[in-house]
């Protein structure tokens, strides 16, 4: 049986968790909130000693039958966690694949494995559903719900004091694209500027304003890369893209080795330099290097990678702004 993401956790029995559980769906912001509510609820503030989480791609036979088996500390539960489990299955051969499935079939009672999926899951015979059927064992569908997401957008305001009425939330959901990582993204700027005021912008930005959408952290960047692709190409709006991106690490570096903010800013224009302030005031050095990371892999993937041109710029903007906001 599939449920949605609140049928599941209202049918949650703490005392009762099941050994196994499926996660798939599109919508995984959604999905690492759920679990982030999971490891709170049961692990409580004992959870970094008993949580483990495998990258599907990179995990090993051995890091998996390790996690879960490790005996729980200061508490009668563990839990494990392995990411993108479909990336994981091809991994192996059908020898270890057998080996998994017997694994997955003996998981000790103290451990509770959640297997995630990013996606539709589109195999005829999936081995993991056909294991979750088997064992009759929760599968839980995660896709966007605009519903759902007007809930949580008004609790979210309404915690620190800001009231929205459904117009200017169907405003956020909108700008959004009804997905619930943008989503959150809209509302961490707005929970740092305190107030609902929504950026909407009539017509596409020229590129005088690309800058200033990037230090602002504005989401119409994404609703109009398209645009502003087809006005000078991908290189010429990656390339301002790439020179906002290096200016804010540049600044963020410089001031982590003891230089002043004037200091480091001291070549950039005033106005530029007022808008690098505020982003580095909630930009920390590992974010400023994860996003230096992000634009040199666009800047190979536009060269030679096997995303369209509109893709990568567009996975570049979606670092811009989380970073922007987180």
């Amino acid at each position: 049986m599939v449920l949605k993401p609140k049928q599941f956790l209202k049918t949650l029995n703490k005392e009762a968790l099941p050994s196994l559980i499926l996660f798939y769906g599109i919508e995984t912001a959604y999905m690492d909130k759920v679990l982030n509510n999971l490891r709170e609820t049961i692990l409580g503030e004992v959870w970094e000693l008993n949580w483990s989480v495998l990258e599907g791609q990179n995990a090993s036979l051995e890091e998996l039958e390790e996690a879960l088996t490790t005996s729980p500390f200061a508490t009668d539960r563990r839990i494990v966690v392995l990411k993108d489990v479909m990336a994981f299955w091809k991994t192996w051969f059908s020898k270890e694949r057998e080996k998994i499935i017997q694994i997955l079939s003996h998981i000790p009672r103290h451990t509770l494995l959640i297997l995630t999926h990013p996606g539709e899951l589109k195999e005829k015979k999936n081995p993991f559903i056909e294991l979750i059927n088997e064992g009759h064992h929760p599968t839980v569908y995660f896709t966007p719900q605009e519903e759902d997401l007007k809930r949580w957008a008004k609790k979210t305001l309404k915690r620190a004091g800001i009231q929205a009425d459904d117009e200017r939330i169907g405003w956020l959901i909108e700008a959004a694209e009804g997905r619930m990582d943008l989503l959150d993204q809209e509302l961490k700027r707005i929970l740092l500027a305190g107030n609902i005021e929504i950026e909407r912008e009539a017509k596409a930005p020229n590129y005088r304003e690309v800058s200033s959408m990037v230090y602002r952290g504005n989401p119409a960047l994404l609703e109009f890369i398209e645009d502003l692709m087809a006005i000078k190409g991908h290189i010429y709006l990656f390339r301002i893209l790439a020179s906002s991106v290096m200016k804010v690490v540049a600044t963020k570096i410089a001031m982590e080795e003891g230089m002043s903010p004037e200091e480091a800013l001291r070549d950039v224009r005033p106005s530029e330099a007022k808008s690098i302030k505020k982003v580095l005031q909630h930009l920390s050095i590992k974010k400023a290097l994860s996003l230096l990371d992000t634009t040199l892999e666009t800047e190979v993937s536009l060269k030679a990678g096997p995303l369209p041109y509109d893709k990568a710029l567009m996975k570049l903007v979606n670092q811009i702004l989380k970073a922007r906001v987180n």
